[in-house]
């Protein structure tokens, strides 16, 4: 997978399709990003399947999405793109 061009999450090292959503629409997580080799170290097949067909969560009675305003109280991850030219 020489030279895809990836969503690099720095804040977490988590790798993202550019092209390939999730069921929820986020972007598909591929790997995890090791900064030390330069890399992305792939996801095993059952991490994304896991990610393709999520087990249902329950809400409990009383559980909000966080503040007032709508938010969790947590700051926005910034991604990065960048392309990627080694994906073993």
């Amino acid at each position: 997978m020489r030279g895809k061009l990836v969503l690099l999450d720095r804040k977490t090292a988590a790798v993202y399709s550019s092209t390939r959503r999730a069921p929820d629409g986020t972007h598909l997580r591929i790997g995890t990003w090791e900064s030390g080799g330069e890399r992305v170290v792939p996801l095993t097949e059952e991490e994304m399947q896991e990610q393709l067909h999520p087990t249902p969560k329950s809400k409990k009675k009383g559980d909000g999405d966080g503040d007032a305003e709508g938010g969790n109280g947590e700051e926005e991850n910034a991604v990065e793109v960048r392309m990627v030219n080694q994906i073993p």
